[in-house]
């Protein structure tokens, strides 16, 4: 037993092997998903699939929202397999593996609160956040102080090269991802970091992250460091500053105060990623759409055309409308009571801005910021998990 800074005593939480191997596979997928593992699957892919078997194993209960959410995919998976037989066989590899991913959202949501799972899982996600900030921060504190250009993950096995590697620096300047391949993969993989450190006022390392965000340039990235800024305010503080914060933000976005990057405002102005992520899907998807209660097994034939899908972007939310019709808002909003009221401003953003629902980075991203505020519901304290004296 020890005592906390507020004076209430907390059990001493030891996670054991499985608990940590679990963890560790399972922070590390969204990075391993660059690299080719076996046939259509990435070795990020394969660590899924692994904590998934240890998730089954290992799950003694499963709360209410997470067992219906479990139950209606599943349920709709089974009668959207039949649709696909009949007009798009080869459809069903996509349905499956959206399947597979929807599900392990709510066995690993279920399992990583149990405090055997929670311990590890957030001591390593603080220590991973910090290493791959440092990481970036350093290779662009490189390349603007000394000119060297270098990246961290360059392999035979790659499925998409680095940013850095991959634009031409001299017309689209230097833009990393650090040890991920792209400045939205790390955006993602951080942000329930900086939203966690702002909860817990860690100004040092909600520093640290944001810093790194910057430096990322991922447009992504400024829309959840102003999330995170809500976390520094009280209710009442929150009512005051908020005209103000409306007239600076105004400011900001009109130009009258040129503090963002350029293709930050271009994005906030409705082009540049905004058009791509968001306008263009919803208006593919909700006005293009002759029915939204099947499948649309058309979008999918396009997608699977390289030269009409190099014209083509999902976000997670429509291309699971895409795969599975307007009913997959029922599993969709059973993930929105199961994660908590905290965490659906991140989760509904990554499912209109990012297309994550058949990769690691979402399952990832949820369900570690959801552990992360549950561990502050008794009170936030220096230490995030009981015991866990490890994590910073």
């Amino acid at each position: 037993m020890r005592v906390a800074d507020s004076g209430l005593q907390r059990p001493v939480v030891r996670s054991g092997f499985l608990g940590k191997l679990f963890c560790l596979c399972f922070l590390l997928a969204p990075i391993l998903a660059n690299l080719n593992g076996v046939g259509k699957f990435s070795i990020g892919d394969l660590a899924v699939f692994f904590c998934l078997l240890i998730g089954v194993l290992s799950l003694r209960k499963i709360d209410i929202f997470c067992l219906l959410g479990l139950f209606s995919i599943i349920a709709q998976s089974c009668v959207s397999i039949f649709f696909y037989m009949s007009h798009y066989p080869d459809g069903i590899f996509i349905l499956a593996r959206m399947a597979l991913y929807i599900s392990s959202f709510f066995i690993f949501l279920a399992l990583c609160r149990r405090p055997d799972f929670s311990a590890p899982l957030i001591s390593g996600y603080l220590r991973l956040s910090i290493i791959f900030s440092v990481l970036l921060i350093v290779q662009v504190v490189a390349y603007h102080l000394f000119g060297v250009v270098f990246a961290y993950i360059d392999t035979p096995l790659d499925i998409q090269p680095n940013s850095v590697l991959g634009l031409d620096i001299a017309t689209q300047g230097f833009r990393s991802g650090g040890l991920f391949k792209e400045p939205s993969y790390f955006a993602t993989f951080v942000a329930p970091a900086v939203i966690y450190t702002a909860a817990c006022k860690r100004y040092w390392l909600w520093g640290l992250f944001s810093a790194a965000i910057v430096l990322s340039t991922s447009s992504l990235g400024f829309i959840f460091i102003a999330l995170s800024l809500i976390r520094f305010l009280s209710p009442r503080s929150l009512v005051i500053l908020l005209p103000i914060g409306l007239v600076f933000a105004s400011l900001v976005l009109s130009g009258v105060v040129p503090i963002l990057p350029d293709r930050v405002m271009e994005t906030l102005e409705g082009g540049g990623s905004l058009s791509i992520r968001v306008v263009e899907p919803f208006t593919r998807v909700f006005i293009g759409s002759e029915n939204l209660f099947f499948p649309s097994y058309e979008a999918l034939k396009d997608l699977a055309d390289p030269k009409i899908a190099a014209g083509i972007w999902f976000n997670s939310f429509t291309y699971s409308v895409v795969v599975y019709g307007i009913l997959v808002l029922i599993p969709l909003l059973l993930m929105f009571l199961a994660i908590g009221v905290t965490c659906v401003p991140l989760a509904i953003i990554l499912l209109v801005t990012a297309n994550g629902l058949t990769n690691p980075y979402f399952v990832v991203s949820i369900v570690s910021l959801s552990v992360l505020m549950l561990s502050l519901k008794p009170q936030c304290s220096k230490y995030p998990v009981s015991g866990s004296h490890e994590a910073f």
